[in-house]
Parts: C-alpha cells; sequence; structure tokens
C-alpha cells in the first residue's frame, strides 16, 4: 500500500509536491480517488505519529471528536511551501478513511482487530437456539460480537470515469442554475458553529438539515457564493423560491449512489458462526483510531537484570 521513500518526489508526484525532499521517516500513500473528488491530493506522504499524539487520540477516542482528530493528522502530513496539502477537513470523509486505513496497515499492521460486528437475524436465531448463554449476554449487551479484519484483503470502489468534484443542477424553465461540491470530512464543525450562533427561529433539526445541504452550495447562476458566510447563504436559499427540499434531495440521492474509496462489501469470519462470510462493513474513523490507541508491537524484547 505504501512505501518509505527519501528523494526528490518531483518526477513522481505530478504536481503534489514539487521540488522538494521528503524527509526520512515519511512513507508515501495513494488515494484511490486520484484527487478528483475534493481537495485531497492524489499522493501524500505521512510519518509515525508521536506517544504524545496517540495519547491524545486515546483521550478523545470515544466522542470521535473531529476537531483534534483533523489536527493531529494534519500535523503528519508533509506539506511543503509551495505546494501546500489541504487539510482532511476538505477531504471528504471516505478519502479521510482510506488514509487512516493504509496509515493503519503500514505503521501498524494488516489486522485491524476489536471491530464490533451486528449479527444477521439468522445469526441471532442461531445464537438463541445453540447458544442461549451467549445469545443472553450479547441481548444484555455484556457481550458484544467482534471481528479482525485483514486489511490486505480489502477493494476500492474503481472511480467512475466521468467523475467530477462538484454537481451541477440546472433548471431551464426558471433559467436557474446551482453548484454543489461533495461534503466534506470538516463539514459538521463548521454546520455546528453556524447553527450554535443562529438566533433566528428555526427548529434546531431543521436547521441542521438545511445548513448540512447549504454548506455544500459553491455557485449559484455561475456565481461563486464560498465567501459568503454559511448563515447568509442560508438566508439566500430561503428567501429564493427556486430552491426546494425536492432539489436538496435530488442532489443527495446523486452523491450517495456514487461510490468510490473503500469497498465495504469484505470477507470476515463471522464472530457468531466462526465460518467465512462477505459482509458489507461501514469502515468508520472511530475504529480505525482505537485500534491505533490500543496497538500493541510485540517488536520489544523485555528482560530481567
Amino acid at each position: 500500500m505504501s512505501e518509505i521513500l527519501n528523494f526528490n518526489a518531483s518526477s513522481l508526484l505530478s504536481g503534489d509536491i514539487k521540488n522538494s525532499i521528503v524527509p526520512a521517516g515519511y512513507v508515501r500513500f495513494t488515494l484511490s480517488t486520484k484527487g478528483k473528488v475534493s481537495k485531497a491530493p492524489e499522493v501524500c506522504f505521512a510519518r509515525a505519529m508521536t506517544a504524545l499524539e496517540v495519547l491524545n487520540l486515546s483521550m478523545y477516542i470515544k466522542d470521535e471528536l473531529q476537531g483534534p482528530l483533523i489536527n493531529i493528522v494534519d500535523s503528519i502530513i508533509y506539506k511543503t511551501d509551495e505546494k501546500p496539502i489541504a487539510s482532511i477537513a476538505e477531504w471528504s470523509s471516505e478519502e479521510v478513511i482510506e488514509f487512516l486505513v493504509r496509515y493503519y496497515s503500514n505503521f501498524f499492521g494488516t489486522t485491524l482487530s476489536e471491530t464490533e460486528y451486528t449479527p444477521t437475524k439468522e445469526e441471532e436465531d442461531l445464537l438463541k437456539t445453540t447458544k442461549p448463554d451467549m445469545f443472553a449476554a450479547f441481548i444484555n449487551k455484556t457481550w458484544k460480537p467482534k471481528f479482525q479484519l485483514n486489511l490486505s484483503t480489502i477493494d476500492f470502489f474503481p472511480l467512475p470515469e466521468k467523475i467530477s468534484n462538484r454537481i451541477v443542477v440546472t433548471d431551464e424553465k426558471n433559467n436557474f442554475s446551482v453548484a454543489f461540491r461533495f461534503p466534506q470530512y470538516g463539514d459538521i464543525l463548521l454546520v455546528k458553529q453556524a447553527s450554535e450562533s443562529y438566533t433566528g427561529e428555526i427548529d434546531k433539526s431543521i436547521l441542521l438539515s438545511l445548513f448540512s445541504n447549504v454548506i455544500l452550495i459553491e455557485k449559484i447562476q455561475g456565481t461563486d457564493v464560498t465567501s459568503i458566510p454559511l448563515k447568509e447563504r442560508l438566508a439566500m436559499v430561503l428567501e429564493d423560491p427556486k430552491f426546494s427540499l425536492s432539489l436538496f434531495g435530488r442532489v443527495n440521492t446523486e452523491f450517495d449512489n456514487i461510490r468510490f474509496g473503500i469497498n465495504d462489501n469484505i470477507k470476515i469470519i463471522s464472530p457468531v458462526t466462526e465460518k467465512p462470510i462477505e459482509r458489507r462493513c461501514q469502515f468508520r474513523v472511530v475504529d480505525v483510531l482505537s485500534a491505533i490507541t490500543l496497538f500493541e508491537s510485540n517488536d520489544y524484547a523485555v528482560r530481567f537484570e
């Protein structure tokens, strides 16, 4: 998945990091999205986390706080003044999890263990009839099924040929067009900040939904609106009858239909039946971070003197 490099990388990166020497200890990572989905680069270099950084991760792991994670991951990725790499806050969530999975595989090993598993209805019925004590523990949540994932066996969705980092919706009848970008990993922080400072009368849950859609708008009638504060963009949307819930719904459907990053259909051993199965697995940032903070190396030799 990656390789350690320590030489002039300009010939390899096609503009990602030009005319710079990548320091020793940094590892090359290539993302399957090839820089076509968000501001994430096709290639980046990252170093191993320090003990302090891993400790900081463990302090907020249960809440999966995005702010501290963004700061730490941004700090381990190599950048240059000539060609800076965008913060992971401006990457898609799929690209962030792909990077973290590749990162874990390189620095911590190819097995991701202790990943929570949701049994199927058939597996629950099997437990109930063949292992009633285990089934009772599962129902009482004193036993949580977990599985191990061999990261070397995962696949990646092929990138659609005509994929673009922007979707444009047009309404020819009303001579109207609006361009939406892909959702980004840091959006939730910006949406939360905007909603907390909002003084209008919109219900909180509705407000969050509206902000989550409005933050994706980059152009209206061909005019860039990204420099306009999010609250002002929301006002523009609410005042313009050409915007509707159906328009946002159509855009969200389009985004959902575009698959990229890690293929979530994986082959594992079921912790219930102990047999090989293929299941759809939602790769979560919190699972990889938990594995990083709980990782124990077998490389150390310990003896008494």
